[in-house]
Protein backbone atom coordinates (compact mmCIF):
# COMPACT_ATOMS: atom_id res chain seq x y z
CA UNK A 1 0.00 0.00 0.00
CA UNK A 2 2.82 2.40 0.82
CA UNK A 3 4.23 1.99 -2.67
CA UNK A 4 0.85 2.28 -4.38
CA UNK A 5 -0.43 5.48 -2.79
CA UNK A 6 2.33 7.77 -4.16
CA UNK A 7 1.88 6.27 -7.63
CA UNK A 8 -1.90 6.65 -7.39
CA UNK A 9 -1.59 10.23 -6.19
CA UNK A 10 0.68 11.00 -9.15
CA UNK A 11 -2.06 9.75 -11.46
CA UNK A 12 -0.91 6.24 -12.36
CA UNK A 13 -4.17 4.55 -13.38
CA UNK A 14 -3.14 0.98 -12.60
CA UNK A 15 -2.03 1.97 -9.09
CA UNK A 16 -5.31 3.85 -8.63
CA UNK A 17 -7.33 0.80 -9.68
CA UNK A 18 -5.40 -1.51 -7.35
CA UNK A 19 -5.75 0.93 -4.46
CA UNK A 20 -9.48 1.16 -5.17
CA UNK A 21 -9.79 -2.63 -5.04
CA UNK A 22 -7.91 -2.66 -1.75
CA UNK A 23 -10.37 -0.15 -0.26
CA UNK A 24 -13.32 -2.03 -1.74
CA UNK A 25 -12.20 -5.30 -0.16
CA UNK A 26 -10.56 -3.89 2.98
CA UNK A 27 -7.29 -5.52 1.99
CA UNK A 28 -4.41 -3.82 3.82
CA UNK A 29 -6.55 -0.73 4.41
CA UNK A 30 -9.87 -0.16 6.16
CA UNK A 31 -12.78 -1.13 3.93
CA UNK A 32 -14.18 2.13 2.55
CA UNK A 33 -16.58 2.24 -0.39
CA UNK A 34 -16.21 6.02 -0.77
CA UNK A 35 -12.43 5.76 -1.10
CA UNK A 36 -12.83 2.83 -3.47
CA UNK A 37 -15.15 4.90 -5.65
CA UNK A 38 -12.73 7.85 -5.54
CA UNK A 39 -9.80 5.79 -6.79
CA UNK A 40 -11.87 3.85 -9.34
CA UNK A 41 -13.12 7.16 -10.73
CA UNK A 42 -9.58 8.52 -11.00
CA UNK A 43 -8.49 5.44 -12.96
CA UNK A 44 -11.72 5.18 -14.98
CA UNK A 45 -11.44 8.77 -16.15
CA UNK A 46 -8.07 7.85 -17.67
CA UNK A 47 -9.59 4.91 -19.53
CA UNK A 48 -8.71 2.02 -17.21
CA UNK A 49 -11.20 -0.64 -18.31
CA UNK A 50 -11.29 -2.59 -15.05
CA UNK A 51 -11.87 0.59 -13.07
CA UNK A 52 -14.65 1.61 -15.46
CA UNK A 53 -16.33 -1.74 -14.93
CA UNK A 54 -15.98 -1.65 -11.14
CA UNK A 55 -17.17 1.95 -10.98
CA UNK A 56 -20.23 0.98 -13.01
CA UNK A 57 -21.01 -1.72 -10.47
CA UNK A 58 -20.61 0.75 -7.59
CA UNK A 59 -23.07 3.16 -9.22
CA UNK A 60 -25.51 0.35 -9.95
CA UNK A 61 -25.54 -0.70 -6.29
CA UNK A 62 -24.97 2.74 -4.74
CA UNK A 63 -21.81 1.66 -2.91
CA UNK A 64 -19.72 4.72 -2.07
CA UNK A 65 -21.63 6.82 -4.61
CA UNK A 66 -25.28 7.78 -5.05
CA UNK A 67 -27.06 4.98 -6.92
CA UNK A 68 -27.55 5.80 -10.59
CA UNK A 69 -28.38 3.26 -13.26
CA UNK A 70 -27.67 5.92 -15.91
CA UNK A 71 -24.13 6.55 -14.66
CA UNK A 72 -23.65 2.82 -14.08
CA UNK A 73 -24.60 2.14 -17.69
CA UNK A 74 -22.21 4.84 -18.93
CA UNK A 75 -19.21 3.25 -17.19
CA UNK A 76 -20.24 -0.32 -18.01
CA UNK A 77 -20.76 0.65 -21.65
CA UNK A 78 -17.29 2.19 -21.81
CA UNK A 79 -15.75 -0.87 -20.16
CA UNK A 80 -17.55 -3.26 -22.53
CA UNK A 81 -16.43 -1.28 -25.57
CA UNK A 82 -12.77 -1.42 -24.54
CA UNK A 83 -12.61 -4.82 -22.82
CA UNK A 84 -10.37 -7.65 -23.92
CA UNK A 85 -12.31 -10.27 -25.90
CA UNK A 86 -12.33 -12.75 -22.97
CA UNK A 87 -14.10 -10.16 -20.74
CA UNK A 88 -16.25 -8.36 -23.32
CA UNK A 89 -19.18 -10.79 -23.37
CA UNK A 90 -19.52 -10.72 -19.60
CA UNK A 91 -19.26 -6.92 -19.45
CA UNK A 92 -21.92 -6.62 -22.17
CA UNK A 93 -24.28 -8.91 -20.21
CA UNK A 94 -23.87 -6.79 -17.07
CA UNK A 95 -24.31 -3.56 -19.05
CA UNK A 96 -27.44 -4.93 -20.70
CA UNK A 97 -28.87 -6.00 -17.32
CA UNK A 98 -28.48 -2.41 -16.12
CA UNK A 99 -29.98 -1.14 -19.40
CA UNK A 100 -33.10 -3.20 -18.74
CA UNK A 101 -33.75 -0.97 -15.70
CA UNK A 102 -33.72 2.20 -17.78
CA UNK A 103 -36.51 3.80 -19.77
CA UNK A 104 -35.78 5.00 -23.32
CA UNK A 105 -34.87 8.53 -22.23
CA UNK A 106 -32.50 7.31 -19.51
CA UNK A 107 -30.86 4.86 -21.90
CA UNK A 108 -30.35 7.62 -24.45
CA UNK A 109 -28.80 9.81 -21.76
CA UNK A 110 -26.47 7.00 -20.63
CA UNK A 111 -25.43 6.30 -24.22
CA UNK A 112 -24.81 10.01 -24.85
CA UNK A 113 -22.66 10.23 -21.72
CA UNK A 114 -20.58 7.27 -22.91
CA UNK A 115 -20.31 8.59 -26.47
CA UNK A 116 -19.21 12.04 -25.32
CA UNK A 117 -16.67 10.69 -22.81
CA UNK A 118 -12.98 11.27 -23.44
CA UNK A 119 -10.12 10.07 -21.25
CA UNK A 120 -8.41 12.57 -19.00
CA UNK A 121 -4.66 12.77 -18.75
CA UNK A 122 -2.94 11.79 -15.54
CA UNK A 123 -2.28 14.72 -13.26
Amino acid sequence: MRNLRPLAERGQAEAQAILALMYQQGSGVPQDAVMAAHWYLSAAEQGHVGAQYQLGLLYEKGHGVPPSAVIAHKWLNLAAARAEPREREYYVRIRDAVASKLDAEQLAQAQWLAASWAPKRAR
